[in-house]
């Protein structure tokens, strides 16, 4: 019993140290993004991410990430005070959301025939 109990824990350790949070890249059904999130695969790099509500609000999100709407469509992404917060040189920066005074990682408007 001892035995079972030992490799139940050493498995879930093994899955902890895989999972991502909101904001992570990730690229297919490999990289697993925490139990509530999904990945966000037609973003630059994937990211996991959630559906949320209302916009400009954190209360619908995990901890430190807003609800914004990026590419019409309302979910959480992790708060920033700078672009290098967020995963910028894969095409993300730090904006903000209407209705809140707090900035959030986004995707980098296209520029130059789609290029960020």
């Amino acid at each position: 019993m001892r035995l079972l109990m030992l490799a139940v824990l050493a498995a879930l350790s093994l899955v902890a140290c895989n999972t991502k949070f909101v904001g992570e890249s990730c690229s297919n059904s490999n990289d697993v993004c925490d139990s509530v999130l999904f990945c966000r695969e037609d973003f630059p790099g994937g990211f996991c991410t959630e559906p949320c509500s209302p916009r400009g609000d954190s209360a619908g999100c995990p901890l430190d990430s807003l609800c914004i709407n990026e590419g019409g469509r309302l979910m959480c992404s992790p708060v920033c005070t700078h672009d290098t917060d967020c995963r910028s040189q894969e095409g993300y920066e730090c904006r903000g959301e209407s209705g809140s005074s707090v900035r959030a990682c986004r995707v980098k408007p296209q520029t130059d025939g789609g290029v960020p």
